[in-house]
C-alpha cells in the first residue's frame, strides 16, 4: 500500500454578478403633483438590469427604468432591480393632492404648549398644498403680539421678549395655495403652559 498523497488541480468557472458598477438610484419627478397629472418615476443605474415597479399595476408600464404614475393621493412606490443574482431596491414618493384650496387642506392647531418640552411648542400652519400664508395672532385686547409671511415660522408664544400669559388668542390667516386659489380662515388659539 501506498501512502503518497494524492496531488490534483480543480478548474472552475466563476460568474460574479454586479447590478450596476455606478451607484444605483430612483427618483421622481415631479414630486408633487396634482390629481390626474403624471409623474415620472426613473431608475439609474447600468443597464441589462430587469427593474419592476410597486405596487402592481400603478405605473404605465409596470417594468422598466422609467414609467409614468398617475397617482390619486400621495403615494410611495418601490422599484426592485434585477441583475443576475443581484437585487437592490429603493423607494419613491410622490405627493398627490386635489385640485383647489379648501378648509381641509389647511391645519390650524386650536392649542399649542410653549413649554421648551419639544412637543407642540410652536403655533404654525401646515398644509401639502400651501404656497404662501400670512398669518397673525392677537391678544384679547387686540394688539397684535406675532405675524409672519413664511411657511417655516411659528409663533413661540412669546410676545415683547416675554414669555405670553396662559389664554385665548385670535388669529387670522390668509393662505395662497400652489395652484393660486385664496383662502381666509380666522379662529382662535388657546396658549397652555
Amino acid at each position: 500500500m501506498n501512502s503518497q498523497p494524492c496531488n490534483f488541480l480543480l478548474v472552475a468557472d466563476v460568474t460574479v454578478d454586479v447590478l450596476s458598477n455606478t451607484p444605483a438610484s430612483a427618483f421622481a419627478n415631479p414630486v408633487l403633483i396634482t390629481t390626474g397629472d403624471n409623474s415620472t418615476l426613473i431608475y439609474r443605474g447600468d443597464l441589462g438590469a430587469f427593474v419592476s415597479w410597486f405596487p402592481v399595476g400603478s405605473t404605465k408600464p409596470g417594468t422598466g427604468y422609467t414609467v409614468t404614475a398617475t397617482p390619486d393621493r400621495p403615494t410611495t412606490y418601490t422599484v426592485i432591480a434585477n441583475r443576475g443574482a443581484c437585487t437592490s431596491d429603493f423607494t419613491v414618493h410622490v405627493d398627490a393632492y386635489t385640485e383647489g384650496c379648501i378648509e381641509s387642506d389647511v391645519f390650524i392647531p386650536n392649542t399649542f404648549t410653549p413649554n421648551d418640552d419639544g412637543e407642540n411648542d410652536v403655533f404654525r400652519v401646515k398644509g401639502l398644498k400651501l404656497g404662501e400664508v400670512y398669518l397673525a395672532v392677537y391678544n384679547r385686547w387686540g394688539e397684535k403680539v406675532f405675524e409672519t409671511n413664511d411657511l417655516t415660522k411659528g409663533w413661540d408664544g412669546r410676545y415683547k421678549g416675554r414669555p405670553a400669559d396662559v389664554g385665548v388668542f385670535g388669529w387670522y390667516l390668509k393662505v395662497k395655495c400652489l395652484n393660486g386659489a385664496e383662502t381666509f380662515k380666522k379662529g382662535n388659539v388657546t396658549l397652555i403652559r
